[in-house]
């Protein structure tokens, strides 16, 4: 397994693709390695096969179609589409309330831009499993975006009581500080999650948006250009662009950069906004603005 992940961060995928089809061959169950490869683009039905083919003797699996058809449409950033595959699961006995399945669930609801129901996936699997420290930084994240400050200030000495060094932990606590307006010690610990690992996500957006409230524009652009390398379908790293250009008066980039978020995104209701808030700085465009807000309003 540690040899197929190392293939796919180093971009060898065949590797990466033949090393996971042989952990699934010596151990069907090994969910991580099925992931790995529908991460890569193997199609489900080949993934399911594979499984089947080797654990033909288990019983009890007919979750398992389900589990994969879920992140298959993960991986085709199909978020709607998974969260419905996934919330039947949660409704099975066996998966009722398990952490990772909660996890998963919540963070493709952040992915599709619904905080609310995000929490609250995230919220039951933090109360099922207060020390486990995956998922966190995505948590704090969705904290911070929904306003709910104290919550995100309770969270802080829960994982900091683990004494582990994690991204994510570095990154729930930059969110705390964030909040709080301490920039420079937020900022401070989104470099050190950054020093773990410099395709950190969740870090690097945050790290941006840290840098746009200092009005430090060229330095969160370059976050958020990086950001979009990591994660193109990802919506924060595109509205970071949009912010920093914006903040640097450079209004024609900034529009380029919305209506591009547009077609690589889908015209969804929070980037339909965003593009509409970008036109509406453009006297020229207020009418094309205000109808792209009713675009947007009709799409929720």
């Amino acid at each position: 397994m540690a040899l197929a992940k190392m293939f796919q961060e180093q971009g060898m995928e065949r590797s990466a693709i033949t090393t996971y089809k042989e952990v699934l061959r010596e151990c069907p169950l090994a969910l991580e390695a099925a992931e790995g490869l529908l991460s890569l683009g193997v199609k489900g039905i080949e993934v399911n096969s594979l499984i089947v083919g080797c654990a033909s003797n288990l019983s009890n699996l007919d979750w398992l179609n389900t589990w994969i058809k879920a992140h298959a449409h993960i991986h085709n950033r199909e978020y709607t589409h998974a969260v419905s595959t996934l919330r039947s699961l949660d409704n099975v006995n066996l998966l009722r309330d398990n952490f990772n399945l909660l996890t998963i669930m919540g963070e493709c609801y952040y992915y599709a831009g619904d905080d609310k129901n995000a929490l609250l996936c995230l919220r039951r699997a933090r109360i099922i499993e207060p020390d486990v420290m995956k998922g966190v930084d995505v948590y704090a994240a969705v904290l911070y975006k929904t306003h709910s400050i104290k919550e995100l200030e309770r969270l802080i000495p829960i994982i900091t009581a683990s004494n582990e060094c994690t991204g994510e932990i570095y990154v729930a606590m930059a969110y705390s500080l964030y909040a709080s307006r301490k920039l420079g010690r937020a900022n401070t610990l989104t470099a050190q999650a950054l020093n773990l690992n410099p395709n950190d996500i969740e870090a690097t957006i945050l790290r941006g948006n840290i840098l746009i409230e200092q009005k430090k524009y060229q330095g969160a652009l370059f976050f958020f250009r990086h950001a979009v390398q990591l994660k193109p379908y990802r919506y924060e790293p595109h509205k970071g662009l949009v912010d920093c250009l914006v903040g640097m008066h450079r209004l024609r980039e900034a529009l380029n950069i919305a209506s591009g978020s547009c077609k690589q995104l889908g015209h969804t209701a929070r980037v339909l906004t965003l593009y509409a808030s970008v036109l509406m700085k453009d006297p020229v465009s207020v009418g094309k603005a205000k109808n792209t807000f009713g675009k947007s309003i009709a799409s929720r």
